[in-house]
């Protein structure tokens, strides 16, 4: 593989490198032996296997002083393998590869029992001394096998040809692919792309709302997945690669976009996600456990219910509005119709239909109660006790008014019913903006520590409460969300 080539080739000149900065410092002998106990030896530094120590083939695009590094090599030390010895080393190396990068499959060494024990385990947690961890899977093998990453790069080509495979790393490899894929769906751009000027691609989603369930009047998160797929590697590959795809994760991908996205993306992301999924049948959920038993009670992808996916970047003061009106209105409406059909077949005594009819009224009580839950957090969905407190005191002033050059509120009720409702600024942050909708229950799964929920939404309401006693003492010009609702027009339109 390409990226292991440039990889193995990498740390090799990072292995001189570090040669020549010890040499330059006169580090040596025991002072040296010192520094490599604590931070680990570099991976260039080990030996060579004898027969596996070319220099792989690099893409033109990656530029090495080639000539130097192979001087470099043809001195350093190689192990002559016996073909036993051979065969060994393959087989701990296959057995780490299809365990995945910081799996530990090594046998546990013999230890003392009792009280000897104990002691030297304390000794070694006080005295630890935790090596440089890898920049690489392939770095990481190098170290556990000590033998140099080109032997490593050159073994793993062989043992794949007999068919070893690294599943952990190709999973994540898929993940990240589809991760990046349904951003791009959104028009998300890394920093890389705003330096360069690349503009959002005219497929993505400007309205910051993709569903992901049939029967919203718009083409599903999964529907667009395929389409772009398609595009970019024809029909009959895009097909393969959806089968490989479920091979591998063990989800079809449809049910991992709808099921699993969300929570490795926010695992990913350190709680910190861009794409929320909203889903009905959790809401009211105010603790872990009722959670869990409403998420057994929730209906399937392919049996009803209700979920899309929100881009944060779009997120608005009438996001939770449009998906209300726009995307769950449809689909409560298919389902009434549904439900008005199964009863007509049902006065026939048709059994299949009278439990039919039970199972989407199940549905569509669980949209109505997210649709309830929806219509609270766009009113109240930043009340806090803290917040109610503030509103009894707070100066009235032009401060107070919901944006720059608008009239302040002519009551603390009125005050208190502006600063509650859904008016999220991008600059408070997910942790912020994300904790009304999972304090309600609308989430697919939980982003933030219950106890941190009700702690971000308090500290909304204290920020801005000394954000305005700051403007008041002449600190600062003016409230930083006046800012926010300058570039995003209150018509909700996505300004990017």
């Amino acid at each position: 593989m390409i990226h292991e080539a440039v990889a193995a080739v990498l740390h090799s000149l990072e292995g001189l490198s570090e040669r020549e900065v010890f040499a330059a410092y006169g580090v040596a002998g025991d002072d040296l032996e010192a520094v490599l106990e604590e931070t680990g030896t570099p991976a260039g530094w080990h030996p060579l296997a004898a027969g596996y120590d070319a220099l792989p083939s690099l893409p033109e695009s990656v530029s090495v002083p080639s000539e130097l590094l192979a001087r470099a090599l043809a001195d350093h030390p190689r192990l002559e393998l016996s073909p036993a010895d051979l065969s060994r080393l393959k087989t701990r190396l296959r057995t780490l590869y299809e365990a995945g990068r910081g799996a530990s499959v090594e046998e546990p060494e013999e230890t003392e029992t009792g009280q000897n024990s104990e002691e030297n385990e304390a000794a070694e947690v006080v005295g630890a001394l935790i090596p440089i961890p890898a920049e690489t899977f392939l770095e990481e093998l190098s170290q556990k096998l000590e033998v140099h990453p080109i032997s490593i790069y050159w073994l793993l080509e062989e043992i794949r040809k007999d068919g070893a495979r690294c599943l952990p790393g190709e999973r994540d490899r898929l993940r990240d692919r589809m991760t990046v894929l349904v951003l791009r769906l959104f028009g998300h751009r890394w920093p890389k792309d705003v330096e360069t000027g690349e503009p959002v691609p005219p497929w993505a989603e400007s309205d910051g709302i993709i569903p992901l369930v049939e029967g919203t009047g718009e083409t599903s998160l999964l529907d667009r997945v395929r389409a772009r797929l398609a595009e970019e590697m024809g029909d009959r590959e895009a097909h393969f690669f959806e089968r490989g795809f479920e091979e591998v994760i063990g989800t079809p991908l449809g049910e991992w976009l709808r099921r699993e996205f969300f929570s490795e993306h926010a695992r990913q992301f350190k709680k910190r996600p861009i794409a929320w999924v909203l889903e009905s049948g959790h809401a009211g959920a105010n603790n872990t456990s009722r959670r869990r038993r409403l998420k057994v009670a929730s209906v399937s992808p392919s049996g009803g219910g209700f979920a899309c996916m929100i881009y944060y970047h779009a997120l608005d003061k009438d996001l939770l509005a449009k998906v209300r009106t726009r995307y769950l209105r449809p689909v409560f409406q298919r389902r009434e119709f549904e439900l008005g059909e199964a009863r007509k077949r049902a006065a026939a005594s048709e059994v299949v239909a009278r439990a039919e009819a039970e199972r989407i009224e199940r549905i569509l009580d669980e949209l109505k109660a997210f649709e309830t839950s929806l219509l609270e957090v766009e009113t109240k969905g930043y009340w806090c006790a803290g917040l109610e407190a503030v509103a009894k005191t707070e100066p009235l002033d032009h401060f107070t008014a919901r944006r720059e050059g608008a009239s302040p509120p002519p009551g603390s009720e009125v005050f208190l019913r502006q600063e509650q409702a859904f008016d999220p600024d991008l600059n408070d942050g997910v942790r912020v903006n994300i904790a009304p909708l999972q304090r309600a229950g609308l989430l697919a799964s939980e982003v933030l520590p219950p106890k941190d929920v009700e702690r971000a939404i308090a500290d909304r309401a204290r920020w801005r409460a000394d954000e305005r006693r700051w403007c008041r003492e002449g600190k600062l010009p003016k409230p930083g969300w006046w800012l926010y609702h300058e570039s995003a027009p209150l018509t909700g339109t996505n300004t990017r």
